[in-house]
């Protein structure tokens, strides 16, 4: 396949070396997954039969002509153009399409969630936060900070002793980085200790921000089931434990959130919950089946690889 499309295709004929080959991987890895599942759905008795392609094909809209099925058409252009662009049969293609929509439909099918779930997750999706948020960042407080050459020229010193076998230059930028941290944590440290008392009162202005350097963030609204996303990802539980328990009496955690090296105010906003469940739950009633259904047969196929002997004919 990645042959046929190189040698016809032009834009593979412009792919570099090191491109080629992540895309003859990706070709290789889709035939791979593409043939054991069609190898498990024809041990699973399931075909496409004659009649049932045919019928599929003379429905396509693409194909008819003044409302009737255009075989002149089909068969002397669009067939033999999309062997010749694809390097495949359209029928043997869309037999495998079929095929594979057969199996897609045995897993939807068997897939059983109970009403306990779907609430549960009609809940996470449907549960809505906003928040403001500020962060202090050392870093961005020292950015324009250059610590003095006196306790530069002495650190370097006392790295040099210590030893004399260092670049002075690279002893010189390490000692500049860490005098910078230092420098950029005890900022942050003053700014919490004033700010954050004014924040979780309502009483920081925007002119006390911009002073320090900062912004407040208005997150867009957050589901429930991403709430990590007001912490940049973090999904330490004690973290997320303390967002979870915030509402209009406490919009705020009793203290900053720590993550790494930057500090977190985090206030609510507004916390929206789903005003009709059952119809949140209808919806996802009908979604589920066909997301679920997708993603195990991924992992069935994932699998199935991995227990594969794998013979590939160049």
């Amino acid at each position: 396949m990645f042959a046929f499309q190189r040698d016809n295709n032009p834009m593979y004929k412009q792919l570099p070396d090191s491109l080629q080959a992540q895309v003859k991987q990706s070709i290789l890895n889709a035939i791979i997954e593409e043939t054991i599942i069609l190898d498990q759905a024809k041990k699973a008795q399931l075909r496409v039969s004659d009649l049932e392609l045919a019928k599929s094909i003379k429905m396509n809209p693409q194909f008819q002509k003044e409302g009737k099925f255009d075989l002149a058409g089909y068969n002397d252009y669009f067939r033999p153009g999309f062997l010749s662009t694809y390097g495949i049969d359209f029928e043997q293609w869309t037999r495998k399409n079929m095929l594979r929509d057969k199996l897609d439909a045995v897993f939807t099918d068997s897939l059983f969630f109970s009403d306990a779930f779907i609430t549960r997750k009609a809940m996470l999706e449907k549960t809505e936060f906003t928040f403001k948020k500020i962060v202090i960042t050392p870093a961005e407080l020292v950015k324009d900070f250059n610590p003095e050459s006196t306790a530069v020229d002495a650190l370097v010193k006392e790295e040099k002793d210590k030893n004399p076998q260092g670049v002075e230059e690279e002893l010189k930028n390490n000692v500049i980085a860490k005098l910078k941290l230092e420098e950029g944590e005890k900022r942050a440290e003053k700014l919490k200790n004033e700010l954050w008392p004014l924040f979780k009162n309502g009483k920081l202005t925007s002119a006390q921000l911009e002073q320090a350097g900062l912004k407040e963030i208005d997150t867009p609204s957050i589901p429930l089931a991403q709430i990590n996303q007001v912490l940049s990802g973090d999904e330490e539980p004690g973290n997320i434990s303390q967002i979870l328990k915030l509402n209009e009496t406490n919009p705020t955690p009793s203290e900053p959130i720590v993550l790494g090296n930057s500090i977190h105010f985090i206030k609510l906003v507004k916390k929206t919950i789903p005003q009709d469940l059952d119809a949140a739950k209808k919806e996802l009633a009908t979604s589920m089946p066909e997301t679920y259904s997708s993603q195990w047969i991924s992992r069935f196929a994932d699998e199935l690889i991995k227990k594969a002997s794998i013979n590939i004919n160049n």
